[in-house]
């Protein structure tokens, strides 16, 4: 069993390291995703980009274009959710999901009325409202200019953080004794606990009341 997993382990890496270009291409997709109302929350791209990362990194190949793509497809995502709040500030309640869950419009203009022009940033880095502050924000009227600064700022400190940071623990336990020991069991605790340290994170990010100061 243990020379199968490695076995796969290590054509999965020989596949990505042909094709790091369509790697880089799904984590755009899993970035672009994961910051779309209702998909993101049944994709857990930010797990699977964080685990792929860590892979990359301890089979010493380059990360950084799953920076670049991470960069690119959690700005556009973001960008795509201001621009339908700023089109549709209106008439926003009408369109679904909104129409099914109005609550939705409340949570993130609670969260934006909080923060500002800052919460587009901070949102970058929490799960449970990363979908909807960059609408809120759009349907709050907040200047383009001022989001977009706000919002490609942030994806690309979200990026280089998440992104690089994982594919150096990558190369850490790479070098670690437990890798020379089983290299597949290494990649597999990457992404178990990439996974869940995403998943508890995640209701910390909508615990917190919207009244009260920061």
């Amino acid at each position: 069993m243990t020379s199968w997993v490695e076995s796969t382990v290590h054509s999965l890496l020989a596949f990505a390291g042909m094709n790091q270009w369509l790697v880089a291409l799904f984590v755009a997709i899993a970035a672009f995703s994961e910051a779309i109302i209702v998909v993101g929350a049944f994709f857990p791209g930010t797990t699977a980009i964080l685990a792929i990362a860590a892979a990359m990194g301890a089979a010493n190949m380059p990360v950084w274009p799953l920076i670049i793509a991470g960069f690119l497809g959690a700005s556009a995502s973001d960008g795509l959710s201001y621009w339908i709040g700023y089109s549709h500030r209106t008439d926003l309640g009408s369109i679904w999901p909104f129409s099914r869950h109005p609550e939705l419009i409340g949570k993130g203009q609670a969260f934006f009325d909080r923060y500002g022009t800052r919460s587009v940033f901070i949102a970058r880095f929490l799960p449970g409202v990363r979908a909807i502050v960059p609408v809120s924000a759009g349907v709050a009227g907040l200047k383009p200019y001022e989001f977009y600064v706000a919002n490609l700022s942030s994806a690309a400190v979200w990026a280089v953080s998440h992104i690089g940071g994982s594919a150096l623990l990558g190369q850490a336990l790479h070098k670690s004794a437990l890798h020379k020991a089983h290299g597949w069991l290494t990649l597999a605790g990457i992404a178990i606990v990439l996974g869940l340290a995403v998943t508890l994170f995640r209701p910390t990010a909508t615990s917190r009341p919207p009244g009260g100061t920061g």
